[in-house]
């Protein structure tokens, strides 16, 4: 450490005179009679500003002893600290009455650290160390937790990283993990229910069990009950708050007590970028209040730039915002940070076939985004909608039918952008279309902001039989 001994310090330097135990240690009498040149230079630079605490040294090496002894100058002169009834050498003596200094006795290292902290007005440890502990944890489980969601993670790192986290204490975490990994969603509920049994106050597993029964049981009612527990848990936990907002918004379509809940969340902890892009989400779909909501996206990435979620989810808003080629660029970069991910190859080829009109390489993208997720009902129907637009009405029709078979869920949005796209092209084939579309729209569905503009100029360029009532039906999906 040599050469980066200064007299600007910034931060504390432990400099190993004789080297380290492990590193090339100096401990024979030759090693220890005299100081690196290095050392000395830079040390007597050290001595001139600062005032030496000499604590635990004996002057038993020749090295650093001879050294103290040839140094002219000592700012504020040394104070030498000596373990009571320990009487220091005849040399140390020589060297603190020469410099004009003091002999400080003491207890123990411990008793002076104790009473100088004090005199620093320093204040005890044991919080600040738990919480920096807690935070590295947390950091790693978030981490593996990343490793084993992303695509791009092969399959023999998922099973390594399954098998290692099952060794060793079963904790909480050793469920969660267990029950996500399971593929049988009635054995994950009860391995989620046997950690809730070992661990009833544990509100992280109490909260991903909520999730798990919202999003793969679609048990609403139970699902709040647990969110309820982990709450009463700890009211003031900025993740479980952010979690429930999902909840509230994407379940129960209860908006404002999704957005109290929001808001909480990020007042408890304003750095967490998956809820500030969570609630970005929130502002642009719900909300349509676009400008708060690229706020609370670029936030998000300034606080996680790699993000891909968040990536793409931005591109959409800026798509929407009619900012095209900022658009493209995030859909970009959320592809290039993650090269699987189905939504956000489904969202790009929406772009390319709705602004860009290059439906080639929307097709392209389409066909990528099903490779990754064969199942997903959303992309096959906006891939329904450019083959329609694209002129490809009859495989249009094949993938409109895949949607609708998917689509076992009844997202009524989705449904409803189906039925329109069948009664607008389709409606001799079935005949029922514009009766269900009126009896979805009656419910109240919606699909606000979703361009159908190309589809009414189809069915107007075909001669729709009933055309104003197509148009009609466009103003109630898409408008307030």
């Amino acid at each position: 450490m040599a050469d980066y001994i200064s007299t600007n310090l910034t931060r504390p330097i432990i400099i190993k005179i004789h080297h380290d135990l492990f590193f090339s240690p100096k401990n024979g009498v030759d090693d220890v009679g005299c100081l690196d040149k290095n050392f000395s230079k830079n040390l007597k630079d050290i001595f001139k500003y600062y005032t030496p605490l000499v604590i635990g040294y004996g002057g038993n090496d020749g090295s650093l002893m001879n050294f103290l002894e040839e140094l002219e100058h000592f700012e504020e002169s040394i104070f030498w600290f000596f373990i009571e009834g320990n009487k220091p050498n005849e040399r140390i003596i020589n060297l603190v009455r020469k410099a004009c200094g003091k002999f400080v006795p003491i207890k123990g290292f411990d008793d002076l650290m104790i009473q100088l902290g004090d005199k620093l007005e320093l204040q005890k440890l044991d919080t600040e160390i738990e919480r920096i502990a807690k935070k590295r944890a947390d950091n790693y489980r978030d981490q593996i937790d990343n490793i084993k969601r992303k695509e791009t993670t092969d399959k023999e790192t998922k099973e390594a990283m399954t098998s290692i986290t099952s060794r060793g204490l079963k904790t909480w975490w050793n469920y969660d993990l267990l029950a996500r990994d399971e593929k049988d969603e009635d054995k994950a509920n009860g391995i989620y229910l046997q950690g809730i049994k070992e661990f009833p106050n544990n509100k992280k597993l109490i909260n991903n069990y909520a999730v798990f029964l919202s999003k793969y049981k679609k048990q609403y009612d139970d699902a709040e009950k647990y969110y309820h527990k982990a709450l009463e848990i700890d009211p003031e936990d900025a993740i479980v708050n952010g979690s429930y907002a999902n909840f509230l918004s994407k379940y129960k379509e209860q908006y404002d007590d999704a957005e109290k809940y929001y808001l909480k969340s990020l007042g408890f902890d304003p750095n967490i970028a998956k809820i500030n892009g969570n609630y970005a989400n929130f502002l642009a779909d719900k909300r349509k209040k676009y400008d708060d909501a690229e706020k609370y996206y670029l936030k998000a990435l300034k606080i996680d730039p790699k993000n891909a979620k968040i990536n793409g989810n931005y591109a959409n808003l800026l798509f929407i915002q009619k900012k095209y080629d900022d658009a493209e660029k995030y859909y970009l970069k959320a592809l290039k940070i993650d090269p699987k991910n189905a939504n956000i190859y489904g969202n790009y080829a929406n772009f390319l076939s709705d602004e860009r009109k290059q439906y080639d390489d929307a097709e392209k993208y389409f066909l990528k985004a099903l490779e990754i997720d064969p199942k997903n009902a959303n992309i096959y129907g906006n891939y329904a909608k450019s083959l329609i637009i694209s002129n490809q009405k009859k495989k249009a029709k094949e993938y409109i039918d895949k949607a609708l078979n998917l689509n076992k869920d009844a997202e009524y949005d989705l449904l409803l952008e189906l039925l329109f796209y069948i009664y607008a092209v389709f409606f001799k084939e079935y005949p029922k279309s514009k009766t269900k579309v009126e009896e979805l729209i009656a419910k109240g569905i919606k699909s606000i902001g979703w361009d159908l503009s190309e589809i009414l100029k189809i069915a107007e360029k075909e001669k729709h039989p009933d055309y104003q009532q197509l148009v009609e039906f466009e103003k109630k999906i898409t408008q307030y």
